[in-house]
């Protein structure tokens, strides 16, 4: 899903215009639909904001007014009703939700990966909006995750890092 790989673009854009050329250049090779470039531009760019210091708030009468997304869900309630889709709208509102409802970068995770479905997509989407707003994930977590990667996967990792910071 083009979703989950643009998290990138929003830590690197300095502009919602140069965010949405990114998605456009970066998207477009292997996910040329309006829906995946949408969803990919929605990801990036509530990232873009979370990294900008936007409230949660801001971000979600945002993606409500501009995208029309209905972000007032509650996760109890979509707990109860999520199946997985691929459905690029019912993919990233839940992760959008689940990180919105969240109270730490684990929270966002554990909302993310308790709605079932496509639950790797949905964190993948979700903890990387996450990173930009709390701006921490604990040590535990970081260490673990890079424990199933391979070497050089880590290095690429760490040379991003060092790129954003």
């Amino acid at each position: 899903m083009a979703a989950m790989r643009a998290s990138a673009i929003g830590w690197f854009a300095n502009s919602i215009e140069e965010l949405k050329n990114l998605i456009d250049k970066g998207i477009s090779p292997t996910h040329n639909t309006y829906e995946a470039k949408l969803g990919a531009e929605i990801v990036a760019l509530s990232i873009f904001f979370m990294r900008n210091g936007r409230s949660k708030d801001e971000l979600k009468n945002y993606l409500d007014y501009t995208y029309d997304y209905y972000l007032d869900q509650r996760i109890e309630l979509l707990r109860n009703s999520y199946e997985f889709t691929n459905d690029t709208k019912e993919t990233v509102r839940p992760a959008i939700i689940a990180f919105l409802q969240s109270n730490s970068f684990e929270d966002t995770l554990r909302n993310a990966v308790s709605l079932g479905g496509d639950s790797d997509t949905i964190a993948n989407i979700a903890c990387s909006i996450a990173e930009a707003y709390y701006k921490d994930i604990p040590d535990s977590i970081v260490e673990k995750a890079k424990s199933y990667l391979p070497k050089e996967f880590v290095v690429l990792l760490n040379k991003f890092n060092k790129a954003i910071s």
